[in-house]
């Protein structure tokens, strides 16, 4: 099993206690790559920058550990079998849906 620290950027509306009940959050904003949550890892000057951004500077930052059995994290950063892997996924569904415009979340929501 690994563990990985997870970090979160979210707006600030003053309510840390909430935030720390409730998250982590869905992304409904900026979700590029389809419906799901969306986190930074290890890099918190990204999640900085994410919140100086996207949230005008108005942002919390939230961490917590994830865990996680090998295989069942999609790298698409750092692992070039995933990458490989992805990209060889892309060229089956282009064949399956020629008409479609195959995305990156496209190829995600259909695995």
């Amino acid at each position: 099993m690994t563990f990985e620290p997870i970090l979160q950027t979210v707006e600030d509306k003053e309510n840390p206690d909430y935030v720390e009940d409730h998250g982590p959050f869905l992304g409904v904003r900026n979700t590029w790559l389809g419906r799901g949550y969306y986190f930074w890892d290890r890099f918190y000057e990204i999640a900085e920058w994410w919140g100086k951004t996207h949230y005008h500077g108005k942002y919390m930052i939230c961490s917590a550990v994830s865990r996680f059995n090998e295989g069942e994290m999609l790298d698409l950063a750092g692992s070039t079998y995933d990458m490989d892997n992805f990209k060889k996924s892309c060229l089956v569904l282009e064949k399956k849906f020629p008409y479609e415009h195959i995305t990156v979340s496209f190829v995600i929501e259909y695995l």
